[in-house]
């Protein structure tokens, strides 16, 4: 069995992620590594965005935190009602190393 399929995660099913600013991985990196965990990696917000990401270090979970364009429209579908749950890349990273970590615990 290759690490692919013993590594799988349910950590993203469902997910649609958007990541913004930049990042301290390629976005083909973060891309495959959404996939691995069930998620489908987007290139911009849309009314299916259940995950922001965001880059350059910044920290906070409010999207007036960051001042990106991608970060003001997630404020408004916010306002609208959309659940958009924000990441910064560290808290993105953490996940994805709990859920190797569990992944391998099982094998």
């Amino acid at each position: 069995m290759s690490y692919t399929e013993t590594s799988r995660s349910d950590l993203f099913v469902g997910a649609h992620v958007v990541f913004t600013g930049t990042l301290g991985l390629s976005r083909a990196e973060v891309a495959a590594r959404v996939a691995l965990l069930g998620g489908t990696l987007q290139r911009g917000v849309t009314s299916k965005t259940t995950i922001l990401v965001i880059g350059d270090g910044f920290e906070g979970h409010e999207p007036q935190d960051f001042p990106t364009l991608v970060a003001v429209m997630v404020a408004d579908m916010r306002a609208q009602g959309h659940p958009i749950e924000i990441l910064t890349e560290n808290e993105f990273a953490t996940r994805i190393r709990n859920a190797k970590s569990s992944a391998l615990a099982f094998e």
